[in-house]
């Protein structure tokens, strides 16, 4: 007898649906892996153009940029102009030419994650900003609202970022157990998505032009959550500059399979966003590790 007789032809066709998709998400992960390890190649290796693995068109000048950097910072990066390097702990550059409000133009900028850390904060309200900063780390907290207290135009929120999960059990009632990472205890009942801050913005704000997101691994359901709600999507609408860690140690919170395919082929596929910067941060000793999908797949440690 067939399988397919075996087990039933509705049992079957659903196995099989499961294994394509299953064998989908693993092809996008590979292919994504390519884009993050690029970073680690030899100057010069890249895709013929045109071909599957050619990374070129997700790149606002449509080039890999030549690698730079050394040891476990290499980077790629594409700023037509001055490119300001940013404080030893904060993992990022900023390109003056990509800022996306001009002078005197009403602009806010969402920094999710600070964990002490102001310096993109000043940047932006140097820029003329109204700057949004959120964090749920409960020890940080006081540090946080006082650091906030003495910049103009700042506003700090004791919340945090995170996916459907969350929303699933605020509509249930249910509270979720707090967290904990290198930076303190996460106040989990805290935590919403990014159309909840997007809707508690009073009427008349200024538009969220510049979202950072730093936030030790809750980037993954976040995005995920965006990717699969279409009304949920539309609060990165106004979004002009979008600059995310992404955390892929089993020490903090790994993506899965699906999750990582997802939040690039929403980003750079779907939202079309486009890389000006790509860039490898080592991190803490104890977090210089990778989900074990993405090592099997080639992405180092």
């Amino acid at each position: 007898d067939s399988d397919e007789a075996k087990f039933g032809a509705a049992s079957w066709q659903l196995a099989a649906s499961d294994t394509y998709r299953r064998h989908h998400i693993y092809r996008r992960v590979q292919f994504w892996i390519g884009l993050l390890a690029s970073p680690d190649l030899p100057t010069g290796l890249t895709a013929r153009r045109g071909t599957e693995t050619d990374y070129s068109r997700f790149w606002r000048n449509g080039t890999v940029p030549p690698l730079g950097g050394r040891g476990a910072r290499r980077s790629r990066v594409h700023c037509p102009g001055t490119l300001r390097s940013a404080a030893a702990r904060d993992s990022a550059s900023y390109c003056d030419a990509l800022w996306p409000a001009q002078a005197g133009e009403p602009c806010a900028v969402y920094v999710i994650g600070i964990g002490g850390e102001w310096t993109f904060a000043e940047y932006a309200l140097s820029k003329g900003c109204e700057v949004h900063a959120y964090d749920p780390t409960v020890e940080l907290r006081a540090r946080h609202r006082r650091s906030a207290s003495r910049m103009s135009k700042t506003h700090f929120h004791f919340a945090g970022l995170g996916g459907s999960l969350i929303a699933s059990k605020r509509t249930g009632g249910a509270r979720a157990a707090d967290s904990i990472n290198s930076y303190g205890t996460i106040d989990e009942a805290r935590l919403m998505t990014l159309e909840e801050m997007v809707a508690r913005r009073p009427r008349g704000a200024a538009p969220i032009r510049v979202l950072t997101i730093d936030c030790e691994g809750c980037e993954w359901a976040a995005i995920e959550h965006l990717a699969h709600n279409s009304t949920a999507a539309e609060a990165l609408g106004p979004v002009r500059l979008l600059m995310i860690e992404l955390h892929v140690s089993p020490s903090m919170i790994p993506p899965t399979p699906a999750q990582f395919a997802a939040v690039f082929d929403f980003l750079l596929v779907r939202e079309r966003f486009k890389l000006w910067s790509l860039r490898t941060n080592d991190g803490y000793p104890f977090d210089q590790n990778v989900a074990d999908f993405l090592g099997v797949g080639g992405l180092a440690a």
